[in-house]
């Protein structure tokens, strides 16, 4: 049985779903937040690992939280996948928006834009493996 921990507060469509099912993936355990503290997400991944999850799955993270986490499922042995969503089009209505989802309700979503002028309708179309994560930051002064 392999299992995956989901970061992130958005629900996964059921194409997402599918497809960790397909890469034999048994159980999805959600987590809504992590530590900011190294040590403690150092903590947190070996409780994942004990546990059998072998891919984190990760949603809308900032970039510094996602490369903090990265290495440290990196350490480990576990696999960060990403999904590889696609844009559909502008939707200048949420009803026009909801209409492009009811297209394909399995595997597509809708972002709301900036103040509500525009809808971002995007499409899942598979799962990505972090293969390398390379961030340099620098203050600006």
């Amino acid at each position: 049985m392999l299992k995956a921990v989901l970061v992130g507060r958005h629900r996964l469509l059921k194409k997402q779903i599918d497809d960790l099912r397909r890469l034999g993936i048994d159980e999805i355990v959600n987590v809504l937040s992590l530590p900011e503290d190294r040590s403690l997400l150092e903590d947190l991944v070996g409780r994942w690992v004990n546990g059998g999850v072998r891919y984190v799955v990760v949603q809308a993270l900032p970039l510094r939280v996602l490369k903090e986490l990265w290495d440290v499922c990196r350490s480990r042995g576990v696999s960060v996948l990403i999904a590889r969503m696609e844009s559909v089009g502008l939707a200048e209505s949420e009803d026009k928006a909801k209409r492009l989802v009811s297209e394909l309700p399995d595997s597509r979503t809708y972002i709301k834009g900036v103040q509500d002028r525009a809808y971002r309708v995007i499409e899942f179309k598979y799962w990505e493996k972090i293969k390398e994560l390379k961030v340099i930051l620098e203050p600006v002064k």
